[in-house]
């Protein structure tokens, strides 16, 4: 999970296989490689994190 970033783009041949992130706080842009993306809609984001670093 990566907190302060969102998803610009993505590509690949016939699958996912990159993505193109944009930090909120820079508006640096950076190209990470990815097997899959998961999408949630709707879901209210949290502040709080537990331990091992993921959201809550």
């Amino acid at each position: 999970m990566l907190i302060g970033a969102e998803v610009i783009d993505g590509g690949g041949e016939g699958h996912l296989e990159e993505l193109v992130l944009r930090r909120s706080a820079t508006g640096e842009e950076e190209v990470v490689a990815a097997d899959g993306l998961f999408v949630l809609i709707g879901a209210h984001q949290s502040r709080r994190v537990r331990g091992g670093g993921r959201a809550r």
